[in-house]
């Protein structure tokens, strides 16, 4: 999956701002809810998207109330990319309990309603990944916990994506995910990332008309190998009337078209039908040649 897609999408959700302050709450434990480690004594999140970073330690520090409340260890990755890895110290850690309450999973109640684009937001941030449009159609989340899976599941199966959603265990983790360029569309545009959906939807409409443009390509390149195939063949035929029977054992109908089809082997025979002293439709001319073919089989 290309993951600096991903990025992208991840930096426009954390540049856009907030409704209100619930908002910020609710974008905050979206992210929470994903981590493995969120208890009163230790938060540790890891993210190699710096806006995502930022936010959190802005957020975190806002809603516990501690401002000196995280420490960042940051380690280069293999592909060339930065790991930041943000731990939260245990006092803003049992503070975020308190704040909502966590019981180890997110809290359906909470989470429902108006601004629920907020905790998919967070989620996304934290857990999610988008593959380029360019290059197939893949909406992901890895989730740490089952639980969490369940009721991120449930949240989405009520707003549009119940039957759109799959579901899989790897290793140990739980991905939840959805493959359908439309659903992936109506998703960005609900978590208030219109301008990105339209990117998306553009490009599966380009992927369309190339697809198509191919597709005409080939049956056109099809049509044109059938058709100097035929072209040979026919050529074939009067070759061997004209050998074995001479060229005056056609009638002059046949004679005209066998004379035509020898001087010009690549048109079609619609255009060999314009070139006749009468002209034929292109079903006239090829039962002149299937005449002719006729003959040949019978000599």
């Amino acid at each position: 999956m290309n993951d600096s897609f991903s990025q992208k999408i991840k930096s426009e959700i954390c540049r856009r701002g907030f409704r209100s302050n619930h908002s910020k709450f609710l974008f905050l434990y979206g992210i929470l809810c994903c981590l493995k480690v969120f208890t009163e004594e230790k938060t540790i999140f890891k993210t190699s998207n710096n806006d995502t970073r930022k936010l959190f330690e802005t957020l975190v520090q806002h809603i516990s109330g501690f401002k000196d409340a995280l420490s960042v260890t940051q380690t280069a990755k293999s592909n060339g990319t930065e790991l930041f890895k943000i731990e939260v110290s245990p006092e803003a850690s049992k503070a975020l309990i308190k704040a909502y309450n966590y019981k180890g999973f997110p809290d359906y109640d909470l989470i429902t309603g108006v601004m629920s684009d907020d905790f998919i937001s967070g989620v996304f941030c934290a857990a999610g990944s988008l593959s380029n449009p360019k290059n197939g159609y893949h909406l992901e989340f890895s989730f740490k916990k089952a639980e969490t899976a369940d009721i991120f599941c449930k949240l989405l199966t009520g707003l549009y994506w119940g039957s759109k959603l799959r579901r899989l265990k790897r290793k140990t983790y739980v991905t939840v995910y959805m493959k359908d360029s439309e659903s992936i569309g109506d998703f960005l545009t609900y978590i208030g990332l219109s301008e990105a959906a339209l990117e998306f939807m553009n490009t599966e409409v380009f992927k369309d008309v190339v697809n198509k443009a191919n597709r005409i390509a080939n049956c056109d390149s099809a049509n044109i190998e059938r058709a100097l195939s035929a072209g040979v063949k026919q050529i074939e035929d009067i070759e061997r009337i004209f050998k074995l029977k001479g060229r005056e054992f056609l009638s002059p109908g046949l004679r005209e078209i066998a004379d035509l089809r020898l001087e010009n082997p690549d048109v079609s025979l619609k255009e060999l039908g314009e070139m006749t002293s009468v002209p034929l439709t292109r079903s006239g001319v090829n039962h002149r040649l299937m005449k002719i073919h006729k003959i040949s089989l019978d000599l």
